[in-house]
């Protein structure tokens, strides 16, 4: 059983109920406490607060569709008998298809008939079956058939999805949605009982939804979202403007869509000197400003700048109001790109930075470097990490100096298959680029995030496949198709 995210649910009902736009409702839901990608199905549950945010969203859905003529219209199937018996039924049957992701039994219709036709009898509103609806539409918008993906059919050892969970399976996956239309159909005709059946239909998918798969899963592996939190100090920093935030997140989202659509690997990610900007990025990045409000891609200088860690957006948001920030920098290179379990911050709380010190670097050093409290977890993982990228500011721009003195971004690395030494963010991130420790760790999270669960301990041979495969030159996209497409993602264990 795996309850819906909130983005899934506002996803599902603007898709079940047919309408223009996902209705906003979720955003006043409880949220949820997980520390993993949202989509964790082991992670989400109901409280007693979210049944209740769940039940006044049904009611005002079901009371905002049924009372607007052109939105009850599309959920009455055009070829519905005319008697009102037979009307309902082929409104609850097609409703509850999308509602269930599969179709009702003859049992369920029966059961939501006798609600439809108790409402219509008893309720004094001048339109019966528009009544009889209203509360069906509330009704099923409080299922566990809808709120949860179900996986329930029987069986023993390895049980492979049945069409209609497959069809869901998938399309949760990688849209973040119901089924549409044409993989109703392919469980309905049994083409999703096949792997090439289903290989079909994910490729379909990833042809029509574009960038869409991955802009959700990086958003959430690189804290994207974020970005909107990002502020600095504009007496220190007077270029700062809001608009840059905005700016940042757009210009991610296009660079790492760049990346999927166009068949690149986690190499070029990390390493690829190319970006977009707009008017409002252009002049952190010396580079021309395209003409006009929108968006252009533009060759950086690969002296300076190589992939993803070296974009304005990352940086920013890993930065103090005034100065880079080492350690946050470190720590998420660590848990996001090299899986790397660090231990819980110490409780003592470390010194003020020190004043009489010139650079950034040195002041994080005399607090967390070596002879310090913080050398065995700072000064060992997070440090390096983060000090590969002192040649950029609190707002991303490329120096050569801090506070006068010379920048010293060279560091050594433990990587798990081996130490690495490198001189500043060029050669650091080259050398992610180069170490399955990073292909196996991004991996890893894809699988997490498509199978929407945590690892378990037959996944290992899967991991290790796709990181040798991604660390040969996979495409981020083939990645996805190979994850979607295996064993462990169309069965399930009992």
């Amino acid at each position: 059983m795996y309850r819906l995210s909130h983005l899934q649910w506002e996803n599902t009902v603007r898709d079940a109920l047919g309408l223009p736009a996902a209705p906003g409702l979720a955003s006043g839901f409880s949220k949820d406490a997980i520390d993993a990608f949202s989509n964790d199905g082991e992670a989400l549950s109901v409280s007693d607060q979210l049944r209740l945010d769940y039940a006044q969203a049904a009611q005002t859905l079901a009371e905002r569709v049924t009372h607007d003529p052109a939105a009850f219209a599309r959920l009455v199937p055009s070829n519905a008998p005319s008697d009102f018996a037979g009307r309902a039924r082929a409104f609850i049957g097609e409703l509850g298809r999308r509602a269930h992701r599969r179709p009702l039994d003859d049992a369920e219709l029966e059961e939501y008939f006798a609600l439809f036709r108790q409402t219509a009898t008893i309720d004094a509103a001048p339109d019966p079956f528009m009544a009889g609806a209203e509360i069906v539409v509330e009704a099923m918008l409080q299922s566990p058939y809808f709120l949860y993906r179900l996986e329930l059919t029987a069986g023993s050892g390895r049980v492979r999805l049945d069409g209609y969970e497959m069809a869901a399976k998938l399309s949760y996956a990688l849209a973040n949605t119901m089924p549409d239309e044409a993989l109703f159909s392919a469980a309905a005709s049994g083409r999703l009982a096949t792997a090439a059946g289903v290989s079909a239909e994910a490729n379909r998918l990833l042809t029509s939804l574009g960038v869409g798969p991955a802009r959700r899963f990086h958003a959430e592996l690189f804290a994207l979202d974020d970005y909107a939190q990002i502020q600095k100090d504009v007496q220190v920093l007077p270029q700062w403007v809001p608009a840059l935030a905005s700016s940042m997140r757009q210009e991610a989202d296009l660079f790492l869509g760049e990346v999927f659509q166009t068949g690149h690997d986690l190499t070029d990610l990390l390493t690829a000197p190319f970006t977009f900007v707009d008017a409002n990025l252009a002049p952190l990045y010396d580079v021309a400003a395209p003409s006009g409000r929108g968006f252009a891609r533009v060759e950086l200088d690969p002296a300076k700048r190589a992939g993803f860690l070296t974009r304005l957006g990352f940086l920013a948001e890993f930065a103090g109001s005034v100065d880079p920030d080492i350690i946050h920098r470190g720590v998420f290179i660590n848990e996001r790109l090299l899986c790397v379990q660090l231990p819980p911050p110490a409780t003592n709380v470390f010194p003020p930075l020190p004043t009489g010190l010139a650079t950034n670097r040195e002041r994080i050093e005399a607090i967390t470097g070596q002879g310090t409290c913080g050398e065995s977890c700072h000064g060992r993982w997070m440090n390096p990490a983060g000090i590969a990228f002192e040649h950029y500011d609190a707002l991303g721009r490329y120096r050569d100096t801090d506070n006068g003195q010379p920048v010293d971004s060279a560091d050594t690395y433990p990587f798990a298959d081996g130490a690495r030494s490198y001189d500043d963010a060029i050669g650091f991130s080259r050398a992610l680029a180069e170490s399955v420790d990073t292909h196996r760790c991004y991996a890893q999270n894809w699988l997490r995030y498509l199978q929407a669960r945590s690892l378990r301990e037959g996944d290992t041979p899967l991991v290790e496949w796709l990181a040798d495969a991604s660390q040969r030159g996979l495409s981020v996209k083939d990645l996805v198709l190979a994850v979607v497409t295996n064993d462990s993602f169309l069965a399930r264990l009992p």
